[in-house]
């Protein structure tokens, strides 16, 4: 009677292990995942960075065409001559020719500030490659951790492990009481 209690009791040790195994993987892979986060915000914050400078070199190359346009009259008012036709409209007279631009826009401030916006870009383009891995790989880990918390994945952990015990001293137990019945035989 004490050996069949015993083997009711006793839980298969094999099937705690496996527990016990899933347990501390998804334990390394919850650990894994707050390691990460900080690296994926970090990722994702240099990224938005970037977007931010771009955006502002952007925003310089539009300013520099907006003056640019505004100067082009007294561009070609410059290049009028008194009885030559207007290159615009043809006129030989010019009663009332644009004023140039106290702060003219050269082609070469238009190409240094389209060149840091291609710049720009290229970092973007990096960060947004790192961001995207960064997050990719906490998500994995995640995922690997079945989205729930370190402290429950610990708790989980340490119950599996507690089970593993339970079922070694169970088994040893009952491999004592079917030992002594045996000698008892």
């Amino acid at each position: 009677a004490a050996i069949a209690a015993a083997e009711a009791d006793a839980p298969p040790v094999e099937s705690a292990r496996a527990a016990l195994e899933t347990a501390a993987a998804r334990l390394d892979a919850g650990r894994e995942a707050e390691r990460l986060a900080p690296l994926a915000y970090a990722a994702d914050a240099a990224h938005l960075d970037a977007v931010t400078a771009r955006d502002r070199a952007a925003a310089e190359v539009r300013a520099l065409l907006r003056r640019r346009l505004a100067g082009y009259a007294g561009e070609l008012a410059a290049a009028l001559t008194d009885g030559e036709p207007c290159a615009v409209c043809g006129s030989r007279e010019h009663p009332h020719p644009s004023a140039a631009s106290p702060d003219p826009v050269s082609d070469d401030d238009l190409a240094a500030a389209e060149a840091a916006v291609d710049a720009a870009n290229a970092v973007v383009a990096r960060a947004s490659d790192q961001s995207r891995a960064a997050r990719s790989v906490h998500h994995d880990a995640a995922a690997r951790a079945g989205g729930v918390a370190l402290a429950t994945l610990e708790a989980e952990h340490a119950d599996a492990a507690r089970l593993v015990e339970a079922a070694v001293q169970a088994s040893a137990r009952l491999h004592a009481l079917k030992d002594e019945f045996a000698a008892l035989r």
